[in-house]
């Protein structure tokens, strides 16, 4: 038995490292000669497609070790659902054959389906769980440092660059200055956002959401002990700061529903509702894109929504073309050009929504980890007699460092062309501040509370700006 309890621990760290590596390291399809090679030889700071095909390898190879553990250790595993997040590796590897783009994008989701099954079985053991959320909190930390590095120090940076090169950069993309594109260039480029290692301040801003209601929930419920709950307060604060000065308008929606499902689980009269109130909140973000489109397109000046719109007409022109196995992870922009509506301005890679991205991309069987999706929102972590606790909090410190020293080597690795003193100083501090975390996550969880319902409410916000 220990044997498999080793085996499920490894297991359970692998998936937090790799999780926490994807949200600390840019990860692009092309890292060299993404920019003019004559004016910056240097490669792109980040991963390619060798590095994320070995991440997608050991997520899966960490998720398979986490099902024959949990099956050696004598606990039931959900087949159905194992075969459910299986059945789009169909679509996926019929387009990835032909594409290796398709192969890039799509193994990464695949392994992120499997991982998360995985999760839910390792979760039913107390002390894996515990690293599974100390982990999913800890990454917050070095988003929320890199965040505020691009607000404070990279964006004034860029900004001034660019006012002493203003007339040379419209020059070169044959722009008047007073024109219509150089107008726009500009307002975006002098727009202070934090993005993080995504490359999106909407990725980001989902995190955000995240830590403001994950953080809030626990200062709510740890107020009696004035230090920790004061930490949780101040990194709230944090969280809620970077959101308000990315001006997310659906994350800073998808928390608002993240707090109501929170509501709904702290008061007795309606815990057992709060997944149902998730899941429609979830459908609710969903088809937010169509109920703007049967409004006037000038309606408030609003132009997020109208946009999605835009991408959800191009969508449903593309379902024919995505019978029966979708136009592949990496096919909508080609189809997009096609079946886009002739006001849409922009040519996307994606429908930035998540269940439509499923569908037309992989097709009906892309529609399978919706279903994943709702079983692990509906249903709490798979509950079963043996609720032993595996863990003590010498290795929660082991975990957190080891998980620490695997997102450092991979940032030094990916931002090699970076690598200077302040460069060392800087991710130094980022792991230092994600052992913390995950050591007082570790400690908030072992002290127990309505921790499910801060959860919950936290990881619906992040399904609503996925939507």
């Amino acid at each position: 038995m220990e044997r498999e309890g080793s085996l499920g621990r490894w297991a359970t760290l692998l998936i937090v490292a790799v999780a926490a590596i994807r949200c600390c390291v840019a990860i692009v399809w092309q890292v060299r000669f993404d920019t003019d090679p004559a004016s910056n030889p240097a490669s792109f700071a980040g991963i390619g497609p060798f590095g994320s095909f070995v991440l997608d390898a050991i997520l899966l190879a960490a998720s398979g070790a986490a099902l024959i553990a949990e099956r050696r250790a004598g606990r039931r595993i959900e087949n159905w659902l194992v075969i459910t997040a299986s059945l789009p590796a169909i679509a996926i590897f019929a387009h990835g054959i032909e594409q290796a783009s398709d192969l890039f994008r799509g193994t990464t989701w695949l392994a992120a389906a499997f991982a998360g099954v995985a999760a839910a079985h390792l979760a039913r053991d107390a002390g894996q769980r515990r690293i599974l959320i100390a982990g999913a909190v800890a990454v917050l930390v070095p988003l929320l440092l890199r965040g505020a590095e691009q607000v404070l120090i990279d964006h004034p940076q860029m900004v001034a660059t660019f006012e002493k090169e203003k007339l040379r950069i419209f020059a070169e993309r044959g722009w008047t200055p007073d024109g219509a594109s150089a107008r726009a260039f500009e307002r975006r480029l002098t727009q202070s956002e934090a993005s993080a290692w995504f490359g999106l301040s909407n990725l980001y801003s989902a995190m955000m959401a995240f830590g403001v209601l994950f953080f809030g929930g626990m200062a709510m419920l740890r107020r009696r002990d004035d230090r920790t709950s004061l930490i949780a307060v101040v990194l709230g604060l944090a969280c809620a700061t970077l959101l308000v000065v990315n001006f997310s308008k659906g994350a800073i929606v998808a928390a608002g529903f993240g707090a109501i499902v929170i509501a709904a689980g702290l008061w007795r009269r309606t815990t057992n509702w709060a997944p149902a109130f998730a899941i429609a909140f979830v459908l609710l973000a969903a088809v937010a894109p169509a109920l703007r489109g049967a409004l006037p397109e000038g309606f408030g000046h609003e132009r997020s929504l109208l946009f999605r719109w835009h991408y959800l007409e191009g969508a449903v022109g593309a379902l024919p073309a995505a019978m029966p196995i979708g136009v592949g992870p990496d096919g909508f922009q080609d189809i997009y050009l096609r079946t886009k509506p002739p006001r849409s301005p922009e040519d996307v890679m994606s429908t930035h929504a998540m269940l439509v991205d499923w569908l037309v991309l992989l097709g009906p069987l892309g529609l399978a980890w919706a279903f994943v999706v709702g079983r692990l929102l509906w249903k709490r972590p798979i509950v079963e007699a043996d609720a032993s606790d595996s863990t003590d909090a010498r290795s929660a410190w082991r975990a957190s460092v080891m998980i620490a020293v695997g997102i450092f080597a991979s940032m030094a690795i990916a931002e090699q062309s970076l690598l200077s003193g302040s460069w060392i100083a800087i991710r130094s501090v980022m792991m230092l501040g994600f052992v913390a975390m995950f050591l007082l996550s570790d400690a908030w969880l072992r002290r127990g509370g309505a921790v499910s319902a801060v959860l919950l409410g936290a990881v619906t916000a992040v399904l609503c700006q996925a939507q």
